[in-house]
């Protein structure tokens, strides 16, 4: 039930998302590291892989703007749970 919260840079959208597969993770969300981009001002693409097919969990990216909502949700709204949030810099 943990889910990974990763800042995109260093590596591979898949390397990170294998890497808290691998941790234990059982989602991953990868949040930009560019500031103030958003799904209003960029281009949508696909984060791509190596060619293996090993990672087994569902990963998502977000827009910083959209990062910021979920990250500002976490810490704002006093009755939202999370069991476990891990971040991790890769």
């Amino acid at each position: 039930g943990k889910i990974a919260v990763i800042e995109r840079g260093e590596c591979t959208f898949v390397d990170k998302a294998r890497r808290a597969m691998n941790a234990g993770a059982s989602a991953v969300i990868i949040f930009d590291n560019v500031p103030e981009t958003s799904i209003t001002n960029q281009p949508p693409f696909a984060m791509s892989g190596d060619g293996k097919d090993d990672v087994k969990i569902p990963t998502c990216f977000l827009f910083t703007t959209e990062a910021n909502s979920l990250k500002n949700a976490l810490n704002i709204k006093s009755d939202l749970k999370v069991r476990e949030l891990i971040v991790l810099n890769y």
